[in-house]
């Protein structure tokens, strides 16, 4: 008589987990997988199944190490309470605010108010204890000591980060990382005659003014997308008769100019994929990148972002600020050179328009003004600026040699010199000045209020803040410069640069490039209106 010897019990981590379902990507079987764990098959097909759950659960997990003690998917019992205190948390560790045990317990009392919950529930220590093992958040990482950056949790990713890209046979041009942030873009430094009038100036708010951007760059420098540019309005007056594909940006909108899920998944397949897929044809590699984000709730999830090798992963939420790349310095070089070439552009206005009072002239910077000099700004952004943002995540990454940066301060030295030349800023100070050049912690995507974290979690719905500015910018309807007039200004350009001694032959060319251009569309348009006046005769 025979007996069945009973499977000795196995229990899988859901990081074990997570690298098989990749090791099934990559073809491998599943009785293959099963035998190696001592699992039945079933269970890891069982896996595959769920693997949405499982790949946005682990996304979730603030401690990289909590993957390798939790086993199971087990849901609380009040999952709106559970995912409402989460979101909560993610923002607060966003912003750098300290967190204690204690206020976690009460902002999960309110939420199970607002969310109609059990009216018995304490969150005791216990309770607070297992929603933290829920989510990965290490003891250390909520206290009234320490904030969201964790220093642990950052060395600890770091090591597993090197070891992601050596096991994937990575290079630097193969990875990537984008951030949103935003810009109010015509915002002035205190003191100013504008920052004076916004007060008092019926219908003007400055600091309103907002729009979303999207840098994304590899970690190699040398691939850098066109900014993604989101303003309130679909279809602004400033890009009328504009075409939109040939702008040095990319322009879509959102109802108060945030970042949100649809926008970014459509970024990702329409632009990330499609660019990085012609880039590594052109330097005969394979189609293989990862794109490292936030976990900000603007972005979908892990499994919703991937196209083949193609795919995104998300950094720890408590560490971003430390070592996410674009807060390294690009974003805050970004927006510097952008206020720079506000100035600049707002000088040209006063010089051209001299009786223009400088609210006037402020509102000459339309979102069409605001793409233009964003993208200028982004394009001087240096590629050893990007290069020199991944050291803290990948210290040992392999690097071009790249010239030092020299220091900003005589740059902003003589730019203060020049800022104080616009009408009302003579008298601003220097302090004033540079803290406005570098200074901006707008996040670009939206920071849910309790009761919008709420709504969000009751009808799993994607909640926006509404807006009532959602107006077209700029106030110029005009159709531009006939191809006859566009040709003589080309020609007139031509003239002027051919007397300047900076000029350069490549320069010219371009010009008289577009010159032919202009004259060839006039010649065109000419020949059709000649056949059209032909059959009406």
């Amino acid at each position: 008589m025979t007996t069945s010897v009973k499977r000795k019990k196995v229990t899988v981590t859901m990081e074990q987990k997570l690298q098989d379902l990749f090791r099934i990507d990559a073809g491998e079987s599943l009785t293959k997988i099963a035998q190696e764990l001592g699992v039945g098959k079933q269970t890891v097909s069982d896996w595959k199944k769920k693997r949405i759950e499982i790949e946005n659960f682990c996304a979730k997990m603030v401690s990289v190490d909590s993957l390798g003690n939790r086993r199971t998917l087990r849901k609380p019992n009040n999952e709106a309470l559970d995912e409402a205190l989460y979101i909560w948390f993610c923002q607060q560790r966003e912003q750098g605010v300290p967190l204690s045990g204690v206020t976690l317990q009460a902002i999960a009392i309110k939420f199970n108010e607002k969310l109609k919950g059990d009216p018995t529930l304490a969150a005791s220590v216990g309770w607070l204890s297992r929603w933290k093992n829920r989510h990965g958040i290490c003891e250390h990482g909520v206290s009234g000591e320490i904030l969201s950056d964790d220093k642990v949790a950052s060395e600890d990713f770091k090591t597993k980060f090197e070891k992601f890209i050596s096991d994937e046979d990575l290079m630097p041009c193969q990875i990537f990382n984008a951030d949103e942030t935003g810009l109010n873009y015509k915002m002035l430094p205190k003191k100013t005659l504008a920052s004076k009038l916004d007060s008092v100036a019926k219908g003007y708010k400055v600091k309103k003014e907002r729009v979303t951007l999207l840098p994304c760059s590899n970690a190699s420098g040398d691939l850098k997308f066109p900014l993604l540019v989101i303003g309130k309005s679909v279809k602004p007056r400033a890009f009328k008769n504009v075409n939109m594909s040939a702008l040095p940006a990319q322009y879509t909108s959102q109802k108060s100019a945030w970042m949100n899920g649809n926008i970014f998944k459509n970024w990702f397949f329409e632009t990330f994929v499609p660019t990085t897929k012609t880039f590594f044809k052109q330097k005969k590699l394979p189609e293989k990148a990862v794109l490292f984000i936030d976990n900000a709730p603007c972005h979908p999830s892990e499994s919703e972002l991937r196209d083949g090798e193609i795919y995104v992963k998300f950094l720890p939420p408590n560490v971003t600020s430390l070592i996410q790349p674009m807060d390294q310095g690009v974003i805050e070089t970004t927006k510097r050179l952008y206020r720079k070439k506000l100035i600049m552009f707002l000088l040209e206005q006063q010089e051209a328009n001299p009786l223009v009072n400088f609210m006037d002239l402020l509102k000459k910077v339309t979102i069409k003004t605001v793409l233009y000099l964003a993208a200028e700004a982004w394009e001087g952004v240096k590629p050893e600026t990007l290069q020199k943002s991944w050291k803290k995540l990948w210290p040992n990454i392999p690097q071009e040699n790249y010239r030092r940066d020299e220091t900003t301060s005589n740059e902003d030295t003589d730019f203060i010199q020049v800022f104080q030349e616009l009408e009302g800023c003579a008298e601003v100070e220097a302090n004033y000045i540079s803290e406005w050049i570098n200074g901006d912690t707008d996040v670009g995507h939206q920071v849910l209020s309790d009761d919008e974290i709420v709504n969000a979690c009751i009808e799993n719905i994607e909640i926006e803040v509404d807006s009532s500015e959602d107006e077209d910018d700029g106030t110029d309807q005009s159709t531009g410069p006939t191809h006859g007039e566009a040709t003589a200004m080309l020609e007139q350009l031509m003239t002027y640069f051919e007397k300047q001694s900076e000029t350069s032959s490549a320069e010219l060319l371009t010009l008289r490039r577009l010159r032919h251009r202009t004259a060839k569309l006039r010649q065109s348009s000419l020949k059709q209106k000649n056949i059209t006046e032909f059959f009406k005769s």
